[in-house]
């Protein structure tokens, strides 16, 4: 299922970033045989590098076909995220998450970060108050 979330400011590409990185650490850890792939101590921009060359898989981002501007963690550093972000404007994002429950709500068994955030807009209102604030104290968002 895909919701689009539209801010007053252009801040897309920082939340969607910010969301991701957020995402990754709900998750915990990593699941079955992504304990092989496991990275505990990735910073954000390893985790962001693995995000766009989709390092968990040998084909890597060519296998996805991914845009500029999309970023989809699949399974990334071993943890289940199966969501992908799309920047569609400097103010707009939409964001996609696979194997939803029939009534459209996260589904545990595959979004391992929905135990922290239980809705896509609890993600992305998380990730935006980040970076509000880091721009609020001038706090370098990566």
């Amino acid at each position: 299922m895909s919701e689009e979330f539209k801010f007053d400011q252009p801040i897309a590409v920082a939340v969607a970033e910010e969301a991701m990185w957020l995402a990754w650490q709900a998750c915990g850890g990593p699941l079955g045989i992504g304990i092989l792939q496991d990275n505990a101590s990735a910073s954000k921009q390893d985790v962001m590098t693995n995000l766009w060359t989709q390092g968990d898989y040998a084909g890597g981002r060519d296998m996805r076909g991914l845009d500029e501007g999309e970023y989809y963690g699949d399974y990334v550093f071993g943890r289940m995220m199966k969501t992908g972000i799309k920047v569609t404007g400097p103010d707009t994002i939409v964001v996609n998450t696979a194997a939803d429950k029939k009534d459209g709500s996260l589904n545990p068994e595959y979004v391992g970060w929905c135990q922290a955030y239980s809705t896509r807009e609890a993600l992305i209102t998380a990730a935006k108050e980040i970076v509000l604030i880091k721009q609020i104290f001038r706090v370098d968002t990566n």
